[in-house]
């Protein structure tokens, strides 16, 4: 098939919140996109309201909405809960199919792009279109956000491998995961771009700000949050008292794990050093008052966070995990220390404080020299390329 002078390019989205990290690294693309007078771009979200939409409103992009759900659930869910969630994923389907039919089939949409693994309406809708589909799965599901499929894991890569001419990874350790059910022929791995604002310029020096620490992502046991509220613990036995600020929101079902955390800052009377921010609208602002960021999750599966720090000039410490590892280098460009080992994880960043500001400043150079090759447009371009091939 001969591409167009057009492609018109239908992105789905999971959800339309800016600030969640798939909705943010799905954005920046849609950033470069939007400028390539060879693609048109229509948008479709699963709500008719959020601020991912208001942030397209300006962009001259055409968006439609339409209720869907996610195809994925808690692990530990009960069954109950689970049939409730696979009708609300089906009832998902029909208001697809009556969207295709009253709205889409006219469009005349040449492919579509789906963000996420976790819905399936740019698969239905790339089927019934019969049209190529390109899936973007950026998650593990159960190591990094505690969901599995409803459908259970082999029908789950079966539907995959039947809908998806083209997936793509971001990163080697999504992978590794995932290649043990979806065909290898169809998997490309493209490491996200992040938008140039993400550049900071520090106005407060290393000294003023290395005792805050910041900790960002969503309040979970898989992000670790607690092995970081460990380590300061051990920290304060040794007369060394950082403030630890975490940038986070916290879903019903994680409320156990935020209680953990409000009992271990209790009994180790850390009350005064660590701050809870919620979920941040402005996290460059909470940036340009930190020196050093934490990544502790057990299976980040790109490492936006680590990247996004490297880019404010900060000093990132990460778990030995997931894609955290594929961008930090020991001792180079940031620090790992071995998954949920919050004694290391205490020891780097007492090295960290009481360095010699040289040796960090080095650190922090060859960390923004690797983390501007994220804001270069190179994920765009091997999207588009992807996008081209499926077409053929």
């Amino acid at each position: 098939m001969e591409s167009k002078a057009h492609t018109r390019v239908l992105i789905v989205f999971h959800d339309t919140i800016y600030n969640s990290g798939g909705t943010r690294s799905l954005l920046d693309l849609v950033d470069r996109f939007v400028n390539d007078d060879s693609l048109e771009l229509v948008c479709l979200f699963p709500r008719s309201a959020g601020t991912a939409i208001d942030y397209l409103e300006d962009k001259s992009i055409n968006i439609i909405s339409c209720r869907y759900w996610y195809a994925t659930g808690p692990k530990n869910s009960t069954l109950k809960n689970r049939i409730a969630l696979g009708l609300k994923h089906y009832l998902g389907y029909y208001n697809i199919q009556r969207l295709i039919r009253e709205k889409l089939r006219d469009m005349h949409i040449d492919l579509v792009y789906s963000n996420t693994g976790v819905v399936f309406a740019g698969a239905w809708i790339s089927k019934a279109l019969k049209i190529p589909h390109v899936w973007h799965i950026r998650e593990f599901l159960d190591e990094d956000h505690g969901i599995t499929p409803l459908m259970g894991w082999r029908k789950y890569y079966r539907f995959v491998n039947r809908h998806a001419t083209a997936a793509i990874m971001i990163s080697e350790a999504l992978k590794s995961k995932h290649r043990a059910g979806i065909d290898e022929s169809k998997i490309h791995v493209v490491h996200d771009d992040l938008s140039p604002d993400y550049l900071l310029k520090q106005d407060i020096s290393w000294e003023d700000r290395k005792y805050n620490i910041l900790f960002a992502g969503t309040i979970c046991e898989g992000k670790g949050q607690l092995i970081a509220v460990k380590a300061l613990a051990l920290l304060k036995k040794k007369g060394i008292t950082p403030k630890l600020l975490i940038a986070g929101s916290v879903k019903e079902r994680d409320q156990y794990y935020k209680k953990l955390l409000d009992d271990e800052i209790k009994k180790e009377g850390l009350e005064k050093q660590v701050e809870f921010l919620g979920q941040v609208s402005d996290l460059a602002a909470v940036r340009q008052q930190c020196g050093i960021g934490i990544v502790a999750s057990r299976s980040e599966a790109f490492g936006r966070v680590t990247a996004e720090g490297m880019l404010a000039d900060m000093v990132m410490i990460g778990a030995e995990a997931g894609g955290t590892a594929e961008l930090i280098t020991h001792r180079r460009n940031g620090f790992l220390f071995p998954l949920g080992d919050s004694i290391k994880l205490a020891d780097i960043v007492e090295y960290v404080l009481l360095a010699r500001e040289e040796d960090i400043a080095q650190v922090r150079k060859e960390a923004l020299s690797f983390g501007k090759k994220y804001i270069e447009g190179n994920c765009a371009n091997q999207v588009k390329r992807i996008f081209m091939e499926s077409m053929k």
